[in-house]
C-alpha cells in the first residue's frame, strides 16, 4: 500500500438521516485533494445502534461495479446463470 501523499487534504460533509432510535444512514460528500488534483466522491454509510452506541454496520458507494463487471458476469446465485438472465 503506497503512503499518504503529504499534501493530501480531505473536506466531508456529513448528512444524518435517522430511520428510527437504532438506525441512521448517513451521506458524505467528500473532496480529496492532492497537489492541484480534486476528486470529489458520495458515499453513504449505514450505523446501528447497540447497547447505547452507534457501531459502524457498513458503507456503500457508486462507481465501482463497471470495473467488476468488465473482469466477470455479476453473481446471482443460481449456478450458470448471470446478472439479467432468466433460465
Amino acid at each position: 500500500m503506497k503512503a499518504t501523499p503529504k499534501d493530501m487534504e480531505m473536506k466531508a460533509v456529513r448528512t444524518p438521516f435517522f430511520l428510527s432510535q437504532d438506525l441512521a444512514v448517513v451521506i458524505t460528500d467528500a473532496e480529496i485533494t492532492v497537489g492541484a488534483q480534486t476528486q470529489v466522491m458520495r458515499y453513504a454509510d449505514i450505523l446501528v445502534k447497540m447497547d447505547g452506541q452507534w457501531k459502524f454496520q457498513t458503507m456503500a458507494q457508486s462507481g465501482w461495479g463497471d470495473m467488476l463487471r468488465a473482469k466477470k458476469p455479476a453473481y446471482t446465485g443460481l449456478p450458470g446463470v448471470a446478472a439479467g438472465q432468466t433460465r
